[in-house]
């Protein structure tokens, strides 16, 4: 049974790739990404929003110190810095996105759509990325008021705490721990100077990540056809490396490191 939670209007924007050709023939394939776990609470000024709830639901808790909101807040676990999955709530539902509302299910239900990317943002706070559909241009899950909501980066407070996450190795209800990853191999970088071409080759229809220090920098989803990756992404000096991630339609999803 689904149950609704008031959410912001999303808009959809296409997101752009150039397509390589050729790709070096060394492979990789990476297990389900490592996991985060721990209260969620979202930053806005020197208040701080507690998301609470359970099987039934998830609700907003009352602004108020750190200290009081992490107290209040309910155990959730996410995805790594930079890896894509669900959002599970107190061990037992996971938060699914939609066009206009955000909605709690049963895990593995609508997998794409309970499919999120962590990112970092600027200031080092943590955000939640909607990537199981065409919504990926900054849209991420945030606090409005009294209400859970999907809405344009900035619009509303989406700063969660990244103190209070730490490593988890919590299974995902239903996972069992044995679900077949993603197909992800031949992954390479080249470097171009002032930007990166990452190519190599996955499953028709799936949503590619790259991220770069915790922080997104392109992504591109494939048609149902197509396998071979072909991205540009901005580097910066400095830069060493970049994971790939990949999330399939139904939910499955494999990673790997290359260097830039």
């Amino acid at each position: 049974m689904r149950t609704s939670i008031k959410a912001g209007i999303i808009g959809a924007v296409a997101i752009g790739a150039v397509i390589v050709a050729a790709a070096p023939a060394s492979a990789a394939t990476a297990p389900t990404p490592d996991r985060l776990g721990g209260t969620l609470v979202v930053a806005s000024g020197s208040a701080y929003t507690p998301l609470t709830g359970g099987a039934i639901g998830v609700g907003v808790g009352t602004p108020t110190s750190l200290a009081a909101a992490t107290a209040a807040g309910t155990h959730f676990t996410i995805p790594a810095v930079g890896t894509t999955g669900p959002v599970v709530v107190a061990g037992t539902s996971c938060i699914v996105s939609g066009p206009f509302r955000v909605s709690l299910d049963a895990c593995g239900v609508n997998a794409a759509a309970q499919s999120f990317t962590t990112v970092r943002n600027a200031d080092g706070s943590l955000a939640l990325r909607p990537s199981g559909n065409a919504s990926t241009l900054d849209i991420t899950l945030g606090v409005d008021g009294r209400k859970l909501v999907l809405a344009p980066a900035g619009s509303v407070a989406q700063s969660i705490v990244a103190a209070n996450l730490t490593p988890s190795t919590e299974q995902v209800p239903g996972s069992g721990g044995s679900s077949a990853g993603a197909s992800l191999e031949n992954v390479f970088a080249i470097n171009t100077g002032d930007g990166a071409i990452i190519g190599g080759k996955t499953e028709g229809g799936a949503t590619v990540t790259v991220s770069v220090n915790g922080v997104v920098v392109g992504s591109q989803t494939l048609s149902a056809g197509q396998s071979n990756i072909g991205l540009v992404v901005p580097v910066a000096e400095g830069d060493t490396s970049a994971l790939v991630s990949v999330t399939t339609r139904d939910g499955r999803t494999a990673s790997t490191t290359v260097a830039l």
